[in-house]
């Protein structure tokens, strides 16, 4: 939890009905609300309501229309705001006299009424208070946080989400103080102390200083805001202990949305690295293949975005590698100039494994794991390697392709590779792929029509199914579905609107039940990122980092990674 200054003018303070409130003795549940603090003018007051006291029904699960009425006062001086809006309703007339809401509502369940104070208050959010209207409140006897439970809502990690304010309750007979500041528990970090708190004085630093002694029948407040660091569903309590030995308990929920942020590999060198490639091990940890002329270029990351050169002792991976592929964390394998193809069992000791040098030779632009021991590697010798469960390397063409490889991809126990060299050839866009039980690679014959760009990426959903990538076309951009019918394979043209760009990579995820795919193209697209359900269409996101992704990487939890120019790397988790 992190405290935090704030700029609120105002508060709002719930109270019952008093007898002279205008709503009272209408029937239903009454609450008034009453703005106080320094404020000089209101633009807009927004009330939402949730739910509504089930009354007892002779029908049961019948629903049941009971008036809700909300006496608003306000400072001396300060007229009613220009607007005054109720949201969150399930429908039902919204009528305003003189300050005076009038909202049936439908429904059942718990009341709960929620006012916001608008962002030109605030400062940049919004406060809510809630109540629960009724006879519900603080209980009395005892020293307590009113509401106990909140629930924050939905809010896209890193960004600012919902303000909610609790009071702190003496409903005893003597003054109390808290014997310690109380420590959160749980995620903690998600949740931010907001300016309006008053039963701690927030220091200079935005820390939390001196707690404040509470007398009998007093109150302060705790207002709070949500910032999940995370996404998933999140939960903080709090337990306050105080000096006649009673506990105060307060616990938070809410969900962080995942969302897109940068991230640097710079290594404090200039120009930093450019990186090529990206990896993830699905538990935490992530490999990034770079061009890096000054030290080994190999880094390693962690799920906070700490990133590290990954090579200690003996570099057999020259300044720059293009591909990096694993099965676990103990099984990692980078690929890079003249054949190079390095193991790591997830140390920092790299070990150079030996290509035949005729035919495999030439840069390593693609690599593959099946699983712990068989490999797949793509080169620009016009060939593709695949290392046994000996640990042995060997061609697997029978002869060299027309053009160069640019990647490799399989699902199971097919391979795909694909690749191209001479933009504008008729046999450019080349790809070769096994039949279902891994045999040699084989040239398919012209599966992309009239299309003659070079193919740079490709991900495979299972043994049938492979999304291809590479130059755009005339008007079009390079992304293909391509189908596998026993030995025979298909391909066809998918759309993104009017992006034109070329793209150099593609991965994704089988979304959990098999229905739809989070599939993601990268390439000269600036601080965009392509995204596609499996439908055939693609459609622009933005990112946070600006240059060009050139690798990606998707794990099955959603999570995504790119990786591009000048060191840039976007994570969506």
């Amino acid at each position: 939890m992190r405290a935090i200054a704030g700029t609120l003018l105002a508060a709002v303070v719930l109270t019952g009905c008093a007898a002279a409130d205008p709503c009272a003795g209408v029937g239903g549940t009454c609450v008034s609300a009453r703005v106080e603090g320094n404020v000089t003018g209101i633009d807009s007051l927004r009330i939402t309501v949730a739910g509504q006291p089930a009354p007892m029904s002779s029908t049961p699960g019948g629903t049941i229309t009971l008036p809700v009425r909300v006496a608003l006062a306000l400072p001396q001086g300060i007229t009613s705001p220009a607007q005054i809006t109720v949201d969150g309703l399930a429908g039902g007339a919204v009528r305003a006299t003189s300050g005076v809401q009038s909202v049936p509502l439908t429904g059942g369940g718990h009341s709960s009424f929620t006012f916001h104070l608008d962002s030109a208050i605030v400062g940049g959010g919004d406060l809510d208070m809630a109540n629960g209207g009724g006879s519900d409140g603080p209980p009395a006897g005892v020293v307590s946080f009113y509401p106990s439970s909140t629930d924050f809502g939905q809010t896209a990690r890193g960004s600012l989400g919902q303000i909610h304010a609790v009071k702190l309750t003496n409903n005893t007979t003597q003054t109390v103080n808290l014997t310690n500041m109380p420590m959160p528990t749980g995620d903690g970090n998600a949740w931010q102390l907001e300016g309006m708190t008053t039963c701690f004085a927030l220091d200079a630093g935005n820390g939390m200083g001196a707690t404040i002694s509470l007398a009998a029948g007093a109150s302060c407040l705790l207002s709070f805001q949500f910032v999940p660091d995370k996404s998933g569903s999140l939960m903080m309590t709090l337990d306050a202990q105080f000096n006649d030995g009673e506990t105060a308990s307060l616990r938070f929920t809410g969900v962080g949305m995942p969302a897109w942020s940068g991230e640097f590999i710079n290594m404090n060198q200039t120009p930093p690295p450019s990186l090529n490639a990206v990896w993830g091990t699905g538990t935490g940890d992530y490999y990034v293949a770079a061009n890096d002329t000054t030290a080994p270029p190999v880094f390693r990351g962690d799920a906070s975005g700490n990133w590290q050169r990954w090579v200690q002792g003996t570099n057999p991976l020259g300044t720059v590698t293009y591909a990096v592929t694993g099965s676990d964390a103990q099984h990692i394998w980078v690929g890079g100039q003249n054949g190079i193809i390095s193991f790591s069992n997830g140390s920092q000791s790299w070990t150079a494994e030996t290509l035949p040098n005729s035919p495999l030779t030439g840069n390593v632009t693609g690599l593959w794991a099946r699983d712990s021991s068989v490999v797949y590697a793509t080169l620009s010798s016009k060939t593709v390697g695949v290392r046994s469960a000996a640990g042995t390397w060997s061609n697997v063409l029978a002869a060299a392709a027309a053009h160069a490889f640019n990647a490799v991809c399989g699902a199971g126990m097919r391979v795909v590779a694909v690749g191209g060299d001479s933009p504008g050839a008729a046999d450019n866009a080349q790809l070769f792929a096994t039949d279902a039980t891994g045999a040699m690679l084989s040239v398919v014959p012209n599966p992309f029509g009239a299309f003659t760009g070079s193919l740079r990426g490709c991900w495979m959903s299972d043994a049938n199914n492979v999304w291809v990538v590479g130059d755009a076309g005339a008007g079009t951009v390079g992304i293909f579905h391509c189908t596998a019918t026993g030995t025979a394979w298909s391909c066809g043209h998918e759309t993104a609107g009017g992006v034109t760009s070329n793209l150099v990579a593609v991965a994704g995820r089988v979304v959990p039940g098999g229905s739809t795919l989070d599939l993601y193209a990268v390439g000269a697209l600036g601080n965009q990122v392509l995204h596609s359900d499996g439908s055939g269409t693609w459609t622009s996101r933005p990112i946070a980092n600006n240059q060009a992704m050139v690798g990606v990487w998707v794990g099955k939890d959603g999570e995504a990674l790119l990786v591009g120019f000048s060191g840039q790397v976007n994570r969506f988790k």
